[in-house]
């Protein structure tokens, strides 16, 4: 099985620390590895589960690695939300995965997990009864939200449009600790830049031509929930930098206001774009991607889970014609192979559009070739 290392430099990539080390919980004196400054203070490993600022103004975490392991770090300046989170999330993969060797720990390749044996639905810990398919890409995303859903950690969600970005944020807020707050959606790139802060942070009376009586924003409305911004890949840099302060501190400021506030919200993000691409050409902000990106889930687009394209189709054919106060109709094994072959170049998203327009001009009650849009005789 081919396999990539997730060892102290790749965490060095991540965070700017001064001394590094993986200690055995039998003997916190001696790391079993270290990097960097030799002068730390290694009694102070494993004290607290949270940063902690020393005398001399070093700043300490350490956090269980594994059974039988603590991960410490110290830097020179204090840790940022999202070093603490990607931390978190790094041991929590080690713990769920049971190494025992924690001189080295080994995530499966991306490029491996076609040949690792087959995840079914059923041993998912959560049922995800709106998102249909059994291919392995999807029950691999799945099983994922099982292991982040009920944390706090950020999530950012790529994938081509109409790949249920939003669907896919719905569901890792449903099986939150946070699911009987408010789920709270904005896409970013249909508000004008001028419009975007008071949107997410409200404004106050005056504040603006127009603005008669003070409006919380998105952030006071999911508080103590969860906040999903699409399309976070066409914000502006300007607007970039607020929400960047605002995720960092946990407080917001109006427009028009003085007072910060406090807010509590669980912040998951989506985008079609290639953030890496637009980081290379200074149009996306670093740091705002790495306290994004704590884990990343990519959608495949419909053309690579041909196995769930009968599934789905069904699924849609069934609830739009339920809603539409109509029969379900028959359709062919020539169709399905049509279905199957088709790119779906708009994802399930197109899928749904197609099946309402279906069902709106069917005459008689089986779909043929000829009912679907992109059907093309052959010649």
């Amino acid at each position: 099985m081919q396999c990539w290392n997730l060892t102290i430099s790749t965490i060095e990539k991540c965070i700017d620390f001064k001394a590094i080390a993986i200690f055995s919980n039998s003997n916190l004196q001696e790391p079993l590895l270290q990097q960097g400054n030799n002068n730390s203070l290694w009694h102070e490993v494993g004290k607290h589960g949270l940063p902690y600022q020393l005398e001399n103004k070093l700043w300490i975490l350490s956090l269980p690695l594994s059974k039988n392991s603590i991960l410490h770090l110290e830097k020179a300046n204090s840790f940022f939300s999202y070093e603490i989170d990607f931390l978190r999330v790094l041991c929590n993969i080690v713990l769920l995965s049971g190494k025992k060797d924690d001189r080295k720990i080994e995530i499966e390749h991306e490029s491996a997990r076609e040949t690792a044996p087959p995840i079914s639905r059923n041993s998912l810990l959560f049922g995800y009864p709106e998102i249909i398919g059994e291919s392995p890409k999807l029950i691999s995303i799945l099983s994922t939200i099982d292991k982040i859903s009920n944390t706090e950690i950020s999530v950012l969600i790529q994938g081509e449009s109409g790949t249920g970005k939003e669907l896919i944020a719905r569901a890792i807020h449903e099986y939150s600790s946070r699911k009987q707050k408010p789920f709270v959606s904005e896409n970013c790139a249909a508000i004008p830049e001028t419009l975007l802060e008071s949107e997410l942070f409200g404004y106050t009376r005056g504040a603006f031509t127009g603005a008669y009586q003070d409006k919380k924003g998105l952030f006071e409305i999911a508080d103590k929930g969860t906040l999903f911004l699409d399309e976070v890949g066409d914000m502006s840099l300007s607007m970039q930098k607020k929400l960047l302060r605002a995720l960092q501190s946990g407080e917001i400021r109006q427009v028009g206001g003085k007072e910060t506030k406090k807010v509590d919200v669980r912040i998951l993000a989506a985008t079609n774009k290639n953030l890496k691409d637009a980081m290379q050409k200074g149009l996306f902000r670093e740091d705002l991607f790495y306290r994004l990106n704590v884990v990343n889930l990519v959608l495949p687009p419909l053309r690579e889970r041909k196995q769930d394209i009968p599934g789905l189709f069904q699924y849609f054919l069934q609830k739009n014609a339920q809603a539409m106060g109509v029969n379900v109709p028959n359709y062919s094994k020539e169709v399905e192979d049509i279905l199957h072959d088709y790119a779906w170049p708009g994802n399930i998203r197109e899928m749904q559009n197609e099946v309402k327009r279906i069902l709106a001009l069917l005459e008689g009650d089986t779909i043929l070739p000829c009912s679907l849009s992109f059907y093309k005789p052959r010649q």
